[in-house]
């Protein structure tokens, strides 16, 4: 749903009750470090392999596997075709949801994680 149309307005605004048409869409990302640079751990899986004389076809589908769980993330997105309120929604413009994101997490930048209820032991976790 293009984000200019006054619907996508009920989308942006925290705590509306909304029903939706559309699709879940996925996509893969490679994933890879500041400069385009892969990380470290794909860098020394590479490296090991190369250094391999030979290996199974087996061994050969196990490293892509595990290759590709290090460099690519999935990346999920609804893809909107209608969007109807439900109860007292409220659409907000893009502008005011930016603006309700940045106090958001100016705020959260300023809270010590015991108001934010997190665990100070991770062992807790």
């Amino acid at each position: 749903m293009p984000t200019d149309l006054n619907d996508a307005g009920l989308l942006y605004k925290p705590g509306n009750a909304v029903q939706l048409e559309g699709e879940l869409d996925c996509v893969v990302v490679e994933q890879r470090e500041r400069g385009g640079v892969e990380s470290a751990t794909v860098q020394r899986l590479r490296a090991e392999w190369q250094e391999r004389e030979s290996a199974s076809d087996e061994e050969h589908s196990a490293y892509l596997r595990q290759l590709r769980r290090l460099s690519d993330a999935p990346r999920w997105r609804v893809l909107a075709g209608h969007i109807e309120a439900v109860g007292e929604a409220e659409a907000i413009t893009e502008r005011e949801a930016r603006a309700l994101r940045k106090e958001m997490l100016r705020g959260r930048a300023h809270t010590p994680d015991t108001a934010l209820d997190l665990p100070t032991n991770m062992a807790e976790a």
